[in-house]
């Protein structure tokens, strides 16, 4: 069974080690699972690491070194990682403000484009600054409440459709009478002609006799 209190923190391998650890502590008291994530200078995310799993919070610590391996770095992966949320789901992100402000992030890139652009769910996120670290542990709690109250969309009627189709499904007797059974309507034609001719000969000579009998 899934950790339903499991979320995942991903933090600047720059200077964001001391700002994991004491999250993870604050978090950890409130019966929080926390599984960090490296973050790289060039922006990139462990290549050990597939995806965020459905219906879990992440919690970003923008610190210095995070805004700066976004900025300068040639690595897309957490953009993916991140965009690649079901759009069904509600926003279950939380930025956690380490010194840059929300206004960072309309500063251009390497490559030329808005890390604002780069993350098109940004005004949906949940913000927490550093200022207010004691409202980071109700905040995530919340959210996670949040998130796994969504239930992943159910198959429509599998199983239903599938027994209908095996309702619907010939017996074996009358599969092997199909099978076994090849009706040639020219063979029998021909059968019923050759019986018809033998008898109206047999008709004839019949006559023929009585004829023959009473002349």
């Amino acid at each position: 069974m899934a950790n339903d209190n499991c979320i995942y923190l991903v933090y600047s391998i720059d200077d964001g080690a001391d700002w994991a650890n004491y999250v993870v502590d604050i978090l950890s008291q409130v019966g929080l699972d926390v599984r960090c994530v490296e973050l790289d200078c060039s922006g990139a995310l462990p290549s050990s690491f597939t995806r965020f799993h459905r219906g879990r919070v992440v919690l970003l610590c923008a610190t210095p070194g995070f805004l700066k391996s976004l900025l300068g770095g040639e690595s897309d992966s957490l953009d993916r990682f991140v965009n690649q949320r079901h759009p069904s789901t509600p926003s279950s992100i939380v930025l956690f403000l380490c010194g840059p402000l929300m206004n960072d992030f309309n500063e251009v890139d390497a490559q030329g484009q808005r890390l604002s652009d780069r993350f098109p769910g940004l005004s949906s996120w949940k913000t927490v600054e550093h200022e207010n670290l004691s409202h980071l542990p109700r905040t995530v709690c919340d959210l996670v409440k949040e998130v796994t109250k969504i239930k992943p969309p159910k198959q429509p009627h599998r199983e239903m459709a599938n027994e209908t189709s095996l309702s619907k499904k010939p017996s074996k007797s009358k599969i092997r009478t199909k099978i076994n059974f090849k009706l040639v309507p020219e063979e029998v034609r021909c059968e019923v002609n050759e019986v018809a001719n033998v008898y109206n000969m047999k008709k004839n000579q019949l006559s023929a006799m009585i004829n023959e009998l009473f002349v």
